[in-house]
């Protein structure tokens, strides 16, 4: 559903002065979630890409295929992750970014078998690869959620103007149809109109 401007300019304008306040993408909690996003993701591919140059210099190519394409599409997609984070496109930063770095977690996990190490794993594998990408996934879900919250709130207030807008437009015309609704809308002028002083 396309959004009215003018509304939308009238429901921001609500906000301010109920002083009605939230997460937004454009807000400093959104971007640094982003930022956290991106340095997380650096550090993370960094160390993605020397597990695969250890694993093809030391000849293991064949054994550890699945591995190599799996670490390989989470420095791809995470890459596009973010790209669209750069846009602001949380949905697609999620897409791209948390099916595929739950599943190179659990890849690293298998490289890095350590039984004297913690849990069974190499220490390596906590502060090179899972904290990394825990913060990414974390960071993501954050954006996401602060998206879809903004867009709902802007979506309840729009309705609830539009709404009054049509129950007040409608007393004055009977039957009104869809094309009418469209065209008031279109025209709506939500600042109060000049009248000529009286003489």
């Amino acid at each position: 559903m396309k959004m009215n401007e003018t509304i939308l300019a009238q429901v921001k304008r609500s906000e301010e002065k109920y002083n009605i306040r939230y997460a937004k993408k454009d807000g400093s909690l959104y971007g640094g979630f982003r930022t956290a996003y991106l340095v997380s993701y650096i550090f993370a591919a960094v160390f993605a890409a020397f597990v695969i140059l250890g694993i093809w210099f030391n000849d293991e190519i064949s054994a550890n295929l699945n591995t190599v394409y799996t670490i390989g599409a989470f420095l791809v997609l995470g890459f596009f992750g973010c790209l669209f984070g750069g846009f602001k496109i949380s949905l697609g930063t999620a897409i791209c970014a948390i099916p595929v770095s739950v599943w190179a977690v659990i890849c690293f996990g298998k490289l890095l078998i350590d039984p004297a190490g913690l849990l069974g794993l190499n220490g390596k594998f906590y502060w090179a690869h899972l904290l990394p990408i825990l913060v990414m996934v974390v960071s993501v879900a954050v954006m996401l959620i602060i998206d879809l919250r903004a867009r709902y709130i802007l979506k309840k207030g729009y309705e609830k103007i539009t709404e009054r807008l049509y129950a007040e437009y409608s007393t004055h015309a009977e039957n009104l149809s869809e094309e009418e609704w469209e065209q008031f809308l279109k025209n709506y002028d939500p600042r109060p109109k000049k009248t000529k002083k009286e003489k």
